[in-house]
């Protein structure tokens, strides 16, 4: 009688032990799966930045960019490009100074545009 209640007593136990493990085995998967979806919200988020945001971040390039050229500091040629691109008028002003900046450098002055009357 004794080994029939060790039996049942082990017999009660394995179910325990495999419905613990089953229970946490898909408490896992479900935070594995909510982990999942929140991965793939941030990328479908970051995918699709939104234009104020990346209009901002051109404003600020070109604001940097004019700056440099306010400041008479040579641009690389990425700067340039960039604003060939995005600001013609601030181009125009940049290869103006630039031209101003290799003249006096090579000693001679480039003179101003007449005015028209």
């Amino acid at each position: 009688m004794a080994e029939a209640i060790t039996g049942a007593a082990d017999t009660n136990m394995q179910q325990i032990s495999a419905s613990a493990v089953k229970q946490k085995v898909q408490t896992q998967l479900a935070e594995a799966r909510a982990v999942a979806n929140r991965q793939e919200t941030a990328r479908a988020q970051s995918a699709e930045t939104p234009a104020a945001e990346v209009n901002l971040t051109d404003h600020a390039r070109i604001y940097g960019i004019e700056q440099k050229v306010n400041s008479s500091q040579d641009l690389t040629s990425d700067e340039m490009n960039y604003i060939r691109v995005n600001d013609t008028d601030l181009y125009d002003k940049a290869l103006r100074e630039q031209e101003a900046l290799a003249a006096e450098e090579a000693g001679t002055a480039v003179s101003a545009p007449a005015e028209v009357q």
